[in-house]
């Protein structure tokens, strides 16, 4: 070794070795390193396209300052405003009476160029103007009863008058209009009083008012359950539920309905057994929702997904993959979520055509086997992103909405989207976002029965105050009678 230690030697070697498998750790931690960075980069823009993405959604572009071309402007003329040339002219319905007759004379002056030369005329000019009566003031009425003794049970008893409510101070139509404005027009409790006392004269506290609803939703009750039977009973039902809140902690609301009923119920649960409660166990109607796994519980005899649902989940997932940097790489994916799109337009255009009798059942009926093969050929494609994968496996897929997506087409009277339960639910969303949801168990089950009586007396082209009224001062069958177009 030339005079060199041994021990030298060996340490030397030993520190290289050390080095070398320190560089080499070195080198692993950053391969991974980069592949982490590289994986969270991916993960920061995919977040920040879905937050553009829904940004863009909520906040469309303005339209009328955005640049236009010359040529475009040039082309399209400005849509006249209000109705088409030749439509009929709208007028106010002639009232039936008339209270009031006032006698107006003639002007001595000219009103327009001011003529003091105005000669007698025999014409006359009829004006008749409607307007409301407010008097600031409370009706009061004093029941006097005659009694009579019960031996039977060994007191006096005394009868009720018509449009009297035992043991309250507060007549029936404050009530019927103080519910009403609450639960209909969405109004808070205080707005309500202060309505109240400014226009009627007519004074009561809050919590008043919320008693107003507790009992009208009490005298309900009976109806509320018979209306879960019709609501079992029915041969078609639109399916959607949306959040809510009791006393601050998460809950639902859940609806079912369809063109003539409306049902509204409140769990903190979202789990599948409690549209199994409100549907029962037998229930063998049609049903149109939303890809909600919790309705597969259901045995309904044929069921339409919202077409709805998957034509908007598509467009935001083509406006996704669109503002990701590496766009280039998915334009395969972006292509495959907005022929879906389409194609499903074109298929909601069909429901159209058919009722208003351009296509007939039987040809609809007929064009399923088509519509089934243009959609497996449009989902042939191979795609990378892995929403567009998810979008096309929900398509294809029987054990999810491969044969719930043209079923609309066969049935009579079914919708191909659940636009049914987004309107009937939309009333309730306002009132949550004003109300933050109920303050407990009582005051949700309260807002439900009485969501559910005013929604299907309004599908049944009934005047919510008349059933109110009738409700809190009849007994259940005449409320019924009310509630109901054929109370049968």
């Amino acid at each position: 070794m030339d005079g060199i230690s041994a021990h030298w030697a060996l340490t030397t070697f030993m520190e290289a070795w050390r080095r070398k498998d320190q560089i080499r750790r070195l080198e692993n931690d950053n391969l991974q390193l980069r592949a982490q960075n590289d994986e969270l980069s991916t993960e920061r823009d995919r977040i920040h396209a879905q937050f553009l993405a829904l940004h863009r959604k909520q906040f469309k572009a303005d339209k009328k300052n955005s640049p236009t071309p010359v040529a475009a402007a040039e082309e399209q003329e400005p849509k006249k405003r209000g109705p088409p040339k030749g439509h009929p002219p709208w007028t106010r319905p002639v009232p039936a009476h008339i209270d009031k007759i006032v006698a107006v004379p003639a002007p001595a002056v000219c009103p327009h160029c001011k003529c003091a030369a105005l000669s007698p005329s025999k014409e006359k000019v009829k004006h008749i103007q409607e307007d409301v009566i407010i008097q600031p003031r409370p009706f009061v009425t004093s029941f006097l009863h005659d009694t009579a003794f019960c031996p039977s049970c060994g007191r006096v008893v005394y009868a009720t008058a018509p449009g009297e409510l035992r043991n309250c101070p507060i007549g029936p139509t404050t009530k019927t209009i103080a519910i009403w404005l609450h639960h209909q027009l969405k109004l808070p409790l205080r707005p309500v009083q202060e309505l109240f006392s400014t226009l009627f004269g007519m004074s009561f506290v809050p919590a008043s008012a919320l008693n107003f609803s507790r009992k009208a939703a009490s005298q309900g009750q009976p109806l509320y359950e018979d209306l879960r039977d019709k609501i079992r009973a029915s041969s078609l039902l639109y399916l959607d539920e949306t959040r809510w809140r009791i006393d601050g902690q998460g809950a639902w609301l859940w609806y079912a309905g369809n063109s003539l009923l409306d049902f509204f119920a409140i769990d903190r649960s979202r789990a599948a057994h409690v549209i199994a409660t409100i549907l029962g166990d037998d229930f063998g109607g049609d049903i149109v929702s939303d890809d909600y796994a919790v309705y597969n519980v259901i045995l309904a005899r044929w069921r339409q997904t919202c077409l709805a649902h998957i034509i908007r989940t598509a467009k935001d997932i083509a406006t996704e993959i669109g503002l990701m940097p590496e766009s280039k790489c998915h334009t395969a994916d972006i292509h495959f979520a907005t022929d879906i799109a389409e194609f499903f337009q074109e298929v909601c255009a069909l429901d159209k055509k058919r009722r208003s009798g351009h296509l007939s059942r039987k040809k609809a009926r007929a064009m399923v086997p088509t519509l089934r093969r243009r959609l497996k050929a449009l989902c042939s494609r191979a795609l990378r992103h892995p929403k567009t994968i998810n979008l096309q496996d929900r398509l294809l897929s029987p054990e999810r909405d491969a044969k719930k997506l043209f079923t609309f087409l066969t049935r009579p009277g079914m919708s191909p989207t659940n636009n049914h339960s987004e309107r009937a639910i939309r009333a309730q969303v306002i009132a949550r976002k004003i109300s933050f949801g109920s303050r407990s168990d009582v005051g949700a089950h309260t807002f439900a029965v009485l969501a559910s009586l005013l929604g299907t007396a309004r599908r049944q082209n009934r005047d919510p105050l008349t059933f109110l009224y009738t409700l809190l001062t009849q007994d259940t069958r005449a409320a019924q009678a009310a509630l109901y177009a054929n109370s049968a």
